[in-house]
């Protein structure tokens, strides 16, 4: 992602909440790059190409949804699950 300081200044928080995500931020004055705000840790846990492509701005990173992050979903007794729904369809 690439930010303009004056896009930066309005938009620090939401920019942070992006960087804690993952994300790294290219900064920019009059479209000139002059830094780069990386996660803590810099990606360093991602393979090589995974970083090379995300440098790029060939790949972005997201954080997982929130639906995601809340757990498993409650199935009630009796009711069907995904799978027993494709396994009749496989019958």
């Amino acid at each position: 992602m690439e930010l303009g300081i004056r896009e930066l200044k309005n938009g620090l928080s939401s920019a942070l909440r992006r960087v804690a995500a993952g994300e790294v931020i290219l900064i920019t004055d009059r479209g000139v790059p002059v830094a780069r705000v990386v996660p803590v840790g810099g990606h360093a846990s991602l393979p090589r190409h995974i970083q090379v492509l995300r440098d790029k701005g060939q790949l972005e990173l997201r954080s997982p949804r929130r639906s995601q992050r809340r757990g498993a979903i409650k199935i009630k007794p009796g009711e069907k699950t995904a799978a027993d729904y494709v396994s009749e369809q496989r019958r």
